[in-house]
């Protein structure tokens, strides 16, 4: 796919070297009066294909024989051929303080470094020479190989190399919070439960310790150990006061008052979360549990 790339990026150059040669015939190699800006705009034009040219050929292989480095290497010397015949049409036309002929100078120069980037042989001074289009090199014929005497063993080839893979790791253990989590989710709360508080015996101050304390709050809260849940809650908003599930903790102490029938609690909770947390999502539940209360 990067030759046939190539092809249509070096057709689009050719069509745009040939265009200039023609400006530059029709001013007859003197000052280029009215037509300066232009032409130095389509000679910027052939400096970025030339740049992308050779962006695109860092990444064929074309280093070695066969039909692709073949493609490229026609490709290359075409191109090379248009810029020399635009060198041989203009000479002294000033422009952006360097003259036409200097400019393709660099981009001849660019073309070699090209050629050596791609690993592929030089012009030779026929090709160099020659006016019409560039064919496909021609290949010579390599070494005939030996005659295989009859009744002789079959030569064994050695075997390529492999590139060594390493094992892949293993998959990095669960911790007890995401098997606790993964409990509560399948409402196991008794199991969750202990996972849980497992995960906080070990890591006090883990990354995941404020939210494995309100799934704590939540296994009793579903279980209607309202009382316990209330207690479970309160250390997510004493031990962690800037975690982004207080304001839920506190609307779950509001919902587990309002259970036990202690209603005056319920409404202190609710205000709490209005008063503090106005725009929270669990603000706008405890607005409507204040008018049922």
């Amino acid at each position: 796919m990067a030759v046939n790339y190539n092809h249509q990026l070096t057709g689009l150059i050719l069509g745009l070297c040939l265009g200039l040669v023609f400006f530059a015939s029709g001013c007859g190699g003197g000052a280029l009066v009215g037509g300066t800006s232009n032409l130095q705009k389509e000679v910027d034009v052939l400096k970025m294909e030339v740049a992308d040219l050779r962006d695109r050929s860092r990444l064929t292989d074309v280093g070695g024989a066969g039909p692709a480095a073949s493609d490229v290497r026609v490709d290359l010397d075409n191109v090379r051929l248009a810029v020399q015949r635009l060198t041989e049409n203009v000479e002294t036309a000033s422009l952006g303080g360097l003259s036409l002929r200097q400019q393709l100078e660099y981009l001849s120069a660019r073309l070699d470094r090209l050629e050596k980037l791609a690993k592929l042989q030089p012009l030779s001074p026929d090709v160099v020479g020659g006016s019409g289009p560039i064919g496909p090199p021609i290949v010579a014929p390599g070494p005939v190989p030996p005659t295989v005497p009859p009744n002789s063993p079959t030569p064994v080839e050695p075997p390529e190399n492999v590139p060594y893979v390493p094992d892949a790791p293993p998959p990095p253990s669960r911790s007890a919070y995401d098997e606790g989590k993964s409990l509560f989710d399948q409402k196991k709360y008794p199991e969750a439960t202990a996972k849980l508080k497992e995960y906080l015996a070990n890591e006090p101050s883990g990354r995941q310790a404020g939210a494995a304390q309100f799934y704590v709050g939540e296994c009793l809260y579903n279980q209607n150990q309202y009382e316990d849940a209330i207690l479970e809650y309160q250390n997510l908003v004493t031990g962690f006061p800037k975690h982004q599930l207080v304001s839920a903790a506190l609307l779950k102490q509001g919902l587990s008052f309002q259970a036990l029938g202690d209603k005056a609690s319920a409404k202190l909770f609710y205000q709490k979360v209005v008063r503090e947390y106005p725009k929270s999502y669990s603000a706008g539940v405890a607005r409507e549990r204040l008018k049922t209360i």
